[in-house]
């Protein structure tokens, strides 16, 4: 029996004794009926636990927060292939201390102001750097490199690791009542101004989410995953009590005007016919604008809870990066409606949303000077200039400014062609990029319901959901419309039915579209709430046994690719020669059934507030993957494997995506206080 198999085993037994909800979310279905206990009071305090208060006049500050712990386990989460060393195993800490600070409630009947901020702390044991779920930095030094992919010069080593606990603020807001500064304050119509660091999302957050920086990777978004709130003012309150209540809502996610160094920023000379001045310029923020309604038209014993939620959103995100920060301009947002209804056991909701506006992309000169190792000396060469070898040219010359003659300026800008005033050099048949936009008309859906049988202390739900797809939309050069959706700042793994390998972990690389002639196939990736199609079903069971507060939470989840690719036919690898004879076919498809995943959610309570919990979860891949199989990725670790040179031909798909089962399995404890 291999260490893979033990793991498995010793995965599946703890599995069927402990869990929890998805990280955050608490999984366990609430059941009216308390579990009998067996031991009763024998002090007045025993089994009782109050939040930290401190009260001073009517000033209350409250202290509270969490502290969790997971070990981890994961196999071929990466690119379902056993042929790798695709095996993580690893432990994570949390901890938040959040503070809340409040005054007026006695004489306003309400918070009349109220300062919050939630400090947090959060490593993988043993890795320095690393305070966010995944790869923060190297724990080891670098190696500084010169030069191309094949030829570098290496110059020695760097790291900016630290071993020390790291603590930040992921939110920290002001919030004050406008009713008690006019002094109209009825308790049931309340208006607040808030400011700040804190979670904002609309729906289910799978259009606008609260992961600040988190974005479709494909797009020429800001994406820097903070683990913090993002910036915002927000405007809320209700206009009819318990019907209708309404937000408004502004964020700042990048700041490109605070100084006069950021508006002089000399960044854009790589941009072919840009405006009268290099620099940046102001009013280049990314700045969203937000606002939504949550409406009660049905509230009845008889008839049910119906609840709406219209919203809509605009972001301007200027000097944004695709290839060469800044080459593009994203104006584009997002409107959709949640629905959400119950009656008795019986509950259920649906959400969908629609993308507008575009993306518009730069006409850029790509061309870079680099320095490169030839023989054993460092020379300097452009990377977008030829001459009549036409290997890289040796200039040291910088070809940005054209001739002032305005018949060789318009020749100067010509793809693969020779560069005017500078014989036998010429232009790479890539270096100029067109200006083009990508008009963005994505949508998604998604629904579920589910029903409890209180009897049997057992929920059972289903649901489904789609989101469209598209090729990569930067693979073509040209205007046009990209029809996969994008979600903003979006982590959404599901609501009434969980999915923990592939919507909450995101680590499996999903090819997007593929590009390329035989031997140079690249396939870019993605691992966002987008090109999917899935069908969800799940049961949540709570019995009233010896272990106390028990849950479990089962889930079976299919998923499809909405747009189809052609299929890759996998080849060989020569080192020596670096030639691939893998290709994409012209006439196949590969097939849309991307897998199912079975996952098993568990928990139950230790002491009081402190829980014991165990997620586990297998993904079974399909007929694309078995499609894909050997594709190399916009990130391909194959070449690095074979950097060496060694002898002899390699099959290339044992190196890369394959369509073996993946394993994800963490186990810890939790305390609330």
């Amino acid at each position: 029996m291999n260490a893979s198999t033990t793991r498995l085993l010793f995965c599946l037994g703890l599995c069927g004794l402990m869990g929890s909800g998805l990280y955050a979310v608490d999984s366990a279905v609430k059941f009216p009926a308390p579990m009998t206990r067996a031991d009763s009071l024998k002090t007045p305090t025993k089994g009782s636990k109050e939040p930290f208060t401190m009260r001073a006049g009517d000033a209350t500050m409250t202290f509270m927060g969490n502290a969790r712990v997971d070990w981890f386990y994961e196999d071929n989460m990466y690119l379902l292939n056993k042929n790798i060393p695709d095996e993580n195993e690893y432990f994570k800490e949390v901890v938040d201390f959040k503070f809340d600070v409040s005054y007026g409630e006695e004489k306003y009947e309400h918070k009349a102001v109220e300062v919050f901020a939630d400090m947090r702390h959060k490593s993988v044991w043993g890795k320095g750097l690393s305070y966010a779920d995944r790869d923060a930095g190297p724990i080891g030094p670098s190696q500084i490199k010169f030069g191309g992919e094949n030829s570098q010069a290496i110059f020695g080593t760097h790291g900016h690791t630290s071993g020390k606990a790291l603590l930040w603020f992921k939110d920290a807001w002001l919030r004050f009542s406008l009713n008690a500064a006019v002094g109209y304050y009825p308790s049931q119509r309340l208006h607040f101004l808030k400011l700040g660091w804190f979670p904002f999302e609309m729906g289910r957050g799978i259009a606008l989410g609260s992961s600040y920086g988190l974005n479709k990777e494909l797009l020429g978004l800001y994406s820097y995953s903070e683990d913090k709130s993002a910036p915002g003012i927000n405007l809320n309150g209700v206009f009819i009590p318990d019907r209708l209540k309404y937000d408004l809502y502004f964020a700042r996610f990048e700041e490109k005007n605070k100084s006069f160094d950021d508006v002089i920023n000399l960044e854009k000379r790589h941009i072919v016919g840009r405006y009268s001045t290099p620099w940046r310029g102001v009013n280049k923020d990314d700045d969203l604008f937000a606002a939504r309604i949550n409406v009660r038209p049905i509230k009845s014993d008889t008839a049910g809870t119906l609840e709406l939620e219209p919203y809509i959103f605009y972001n301007a995100a200027s000097d944004q990066k695709v290839e060469m920060g800044p080459d593009a301009k994203v104006y584009w947002g997002s409107y959709g409606l949640q629905v959400e209804y119950g009656l008795g056991n019986f509950e259920c909701g649906a959400e969908t949303a629609f993308n507008y506006g575009k993306e518009e992309l730069f006409n850029i000169d790509r061309n870079k000077a680099i320095v490169d190792n030839r023989e054993g000396y460092i020379v300097e060469l452009q990377s977008k200039i030829y001459d009549s070898d036409p290997s890289l040219a040796t200039a040291k010359t910088v070809f940005v400014t054209p001739d002032s003659n305005k018949a060789a300026q318009a020749d100067f800008y010509v793809n693969g062609k020779e560069i005017p005033g500078y014989p036998g050099y010429w232009n790479a048949k890539n270096r100029f990029r067109p200006a083009y936009n990508n008009r963005l008309a994505g949508w998604m859906m998604v629904v579920d319901g589910a029903y409890t049988i209180a009897p049997w202390n057992l929920k059972i739900a289903m649901g489904g959901g789609f989101a469209s797809g598209d090729d990569a939309p930067h693979s073509v050069e040209k205007n046009k419309t990209y029809h996969g959706f994008v979600g903003l700042h979006e982590t959404y793994n599901g609501k009434r039915i969980k999915s923990i390998l592939i919507l909450d972990e995101r680590l499996l690389k999903r090819p997007v579209s593929a590009t390329g002639d035989t031997g140079k196939v690249t396939a870019l990736r993605d691992t966002t709430f987008s090109d999917l199609q899935l069908v969800q079903f799940g049961l949540t069971w709570a019995p009233k046994i010896f272990i106390k507060d028990l849950s479990l939470n089962s889930n079976v989840v299919s998923f499809w690719k909405a747009h189809r690719i052609h299929r890759y036919i996998a080849g060989t690898y020569n080192p020596a020669t670096k030639k691939d004879s893998g290709y994409i076919s012209p006439t196949e498809f590969a097939r849309s059934y991307l897998g199912t995943e079975f996952n098993i959610l568990s928990s139950c309570s230790v002491v009081r507030d402190l829980r014991m919990f165990a997620n586990f979860a297998l993904f079974f891949p399909g007929g694309f993957f078995a499609d894909m199989k050997g594709i190399p990725l916009s990130d391909d670790y194959f070449k690095q494997v074979v950097q060496d040179e060694r002898n002899g031909e390699l099959e290339a798909s044992k190196f890369r995506l394959s369509d073996d089962m993946a394993m994800h399995f963490n186990m810890g404890f939790e305390y609330k206080f």
